[in-house]
């Protein structure tokens, strides 16, 4: 997944560009307004709205296996295309990275039918279910003032913003690695990526953590992936420290060590982002992982935070095309 267009690089925007982020941003305000209306309208139960997902959720025994899998094939991947030259080492690291996220999925789906369940079953992605996908727009839509706000926020605060490495590498891919990168960006990427993260490691985090601690974990890992595999790998390592620690202590002690580890985890991936000068593009997918899981524990669905992943996707890589023109 990729950053929008930063200040970095405003020289390079066509005028063009302009007009439909005004769009956006008007279309945003009126979709978080309505979205907030109707939560204090009907307030969702939950109690029932977690214990749907937390029935889902694997054990760690099986679930945490399949992270390591594709951090391990992941990082193969990404060495691979250090073998090729350098024209073609683009198209090598996105033919690879396709080829992670199949084996990946081929592997979580075969676990499944081998215990007798099935993905629709245990993330739901059922037929039923992708009906909640046409919400997808509105609540992608109703993220966009606070991705926006965060981002005017960091630079009143004197912050730099500047492209994720990978929006780079989009404005001066070749034609044919265009075409890859968006097959990817907006196809593979969001399926595979919201399976792993909000259908397998979210209802696990939910049934031991409760929900803010499952939400903001779950969000730190997804940014860190995007920017920071080292990071993520250590974050990944943590994972059944906490959820074991969770499991094992009472309910009341569970809430308080819940807290505390969130705000562990939140401020070292913060305070890594700074560091490392992308504290803006953690700040802009932590709100989109939120906003996602969100979604999917709303609804039940994983289609809809599929499909909020590729409109994120497909809006940012629009708006960079146009940049590089």
């Amino acid at each position: 997944m990729i950053e929008p267009t930063a200040d970095a690089t405003q020289e390079m925007v066509h005028p063009m560009a302009c007009i439909p982020e005004l769009i956006l941003l008007a279309g945003g305000v009126i979709a978080l307004f309505l979205v907030s209306m109707r939560f204090h309208r009907t307030r969702p139960d939950t109690d029932a709205l977690t214990a749907r997902l937390s029935g889902r959720a694997w054990e760690l025994s099986e679930a945490y296996p399949f992270l390591l899998l594709f951090l391990l094939l992941y990082i193969s991947a990404a060495g691979t295309a250090l073998l090729f030259p350098e024209h073609a080492a683009l198209t090598v690291r996105l033919i690879s990275a396709l080829l992670v996220y199949l084996a990946t999925t081929f592997a979580i789906a075969r676990h499944s039918r081998r215990n007798s369940r099935s993905l629709q079953t245990d993330f739901g992605l059922t037929g039923e279910q992708v009906r909640y996908a046409v919400k997808a727009p509105g609540y992608y839509l109703a993220l966009i003032p606070l991705l926006l706000l965060s981002g005017a926020l960091l630079k009143w605060m004197g912050y730099e913003l500047s492209l994720q490495e990978s929006a780079r590498i989009f404005i001066n891919a070749a034609p044919h690695d265009q075409m890859l990168f968006t097959a990817t960006a907006i196809l593979a990427a969001p399926f595979f990526e919201e399976l792993l993260l909000r259908g397998m490691l979210f209802p696990a985090l939910l049934k031991h953590t409760g929900l803010p601690g499952a939400v903001m974990t779950s969000s730190c890992l997804f940014a860190l992936l995007h920017f920071n595999a080292l990071a993520a790998v250590i974050l990944i390592a943590l994972l059944p420290i906490v959820l074991l620690t969770g499991q094992a202590v009472r309910t009341r002690t569970r809430s308080v060590l819940t807290n505390g580890t969130v705000l562990v985890i939140l401020s070292v991936s913060a305070g890594l982002a700074h560091q490392t000068g992308v504290l803006h593009l953690f700040t802009s997918l932590l709100i989109l992982s939120i906003g996602l899981s969100a979604a999917y524990w709303r609804t039940g669905s994983l289609w809809v935070s599929i499909a909020m992943h590729s409109i994120f996707n497909a809006v940012t890589l629009a708006f960079l095309y146009f940049a590089g023109v």
